[in-house]
């Protein structure tokens, strides 16, 4: 599986640098999104991925740096599903049980 991280930087008209400032991609059919130099969180990056992270602030990486943010993304989000795996694999017998 190669996860492929799209630009989803939104830019005014005015604007004149386009440099891309916010990422996004797929996992497990659900929406990644990181982005840095929010109005709210200026030199910061942030990730937004429901259920779990909704403005959840990344620290310690450079605003420049998207590739390390998008690791740091992409291990919360792994922490996150092996917990649902976990809690699956725990109420599985017991479903199967049932059918």
């Amino acid at each position: 599986m190669s996860i492929v991280w799209n630009d989803a930087t939104a830019c005014s008209r005015d604007e004149k640098d386009r440099t891309p400032r916010a990422w996004s991609t797929e996992v497990a059919g659900y929406k990644v999104w990181i982005g840095t130099n929010h109005v709210r969180y200026p030199g910061i990056w942030i990730i937004q991925c429901a259920p779990w992270f909704k403005e959840r602030t990344l620290q310690g990486i450079a605003p420049a740096d998207h590739e390390a943010a998008q690791r740091v993304a992409l291990r919360l989000v792994r922490e996150q599903l092996v917990i649902v795996q976990r809690q699956i694999a725990t109420v599985l017998p017991e479903l199967e049980a049932l059918s």
